[in-house]
């Protein structure tokens, strides 16, 4: 897998928290929202269904537990040109929400469930992620006691999905990468894809009523 990652300026940053908040949707929401658009319009396919994850620590009883609570949903979303971003917002807060509430239910057993074709060549249900981190902890001050520790960014030499989009906020900044698999795009075409998702925020943040086909993208 390649990776490639740009970080968003301090005013788009801001814009996105901006709309977020007056259509009452967090900024996972948007983000996502305009990833669908971007995998749209690369695909040519309307129905979208993208990979993300829950914390699964949603009671207070688990918070200190060690283990891995995390659990991926699937949020399917009909994407078409004549919908306007806003409402394609309100569609990407109801699937999250609905996802949500069935949120314990693991990944596997919903896969089970739909029974899809399998191959080894994918993962089931969905070959996209989207990873979003609110307020990214800042590693390089971390202390235990009278020891400092410094964080390191490890690089993997592979990608479990056709695309990964993670997205982190630090501070006023909001950072992107976008992990891919080399079997599939060139480390030039990935970097533009990128490119292509910064240009959709921007231009769904200036104006939301857009409709889809309008945004700009390239």
């Amino acid at each position: 897998g390649g990776r490639e990652r740009l970080e968003l300026s301090v005013e788009l940053s801001a814009q996105v928290a901006s709309l977020s908040r007056r259509h009452g949707v967090s900024e996972y929401m948007t983000l996502l929202a305009a990833f669908a658009v971007v995998l749209w319009r690369y695909s040519g396919q309307s129905d979208i269904a993208v990979g993300t994850v829950l914390g699964g620590r949603d009671r207070a009883e688990f918070e200190e537990l060690i283990g891995l609570f995390v659990n991926t949903m699937a949020v399917r979303l009909a994407v078409a040109g004549e919908t306007r971003f806003e409402d394609l917002l309100l569609q990407v807060r109801e699937e999250v929400l609905e996802g949500q509430r069935h949120g314990r239910v693991p990944f596997e057993r919903v896969v089970e469930a739909v029974e899809p074709e399998r191959s080894l060549r994918h993962a089931p249900l969905v070959q996209v992620m989207f990873l979003y981190e609110g307020q990214r902890f800042d590693h390089g001050r971390l202390r235990l006691g009278a020891v400092a520790c410094e964080g390191l960014e490890v690089e993997t030499a592979t990608t479990k999905f056709d695309v990964t989009l993670a997205v982190s906020r630090t501070g006023d900044r909001l950072s992107a990468m976008w992990e891919y698999s080399l079997a599939l795009w060139e480390p030039s075409t990935a970097r533009r894809m990128l490119e292509a998702w910064e240009r959709v925020v921007g231009s769904a943040v200036a104006e939301p009523s857009r409709r889809l086909r309008d945004l700009d993208w390239v």
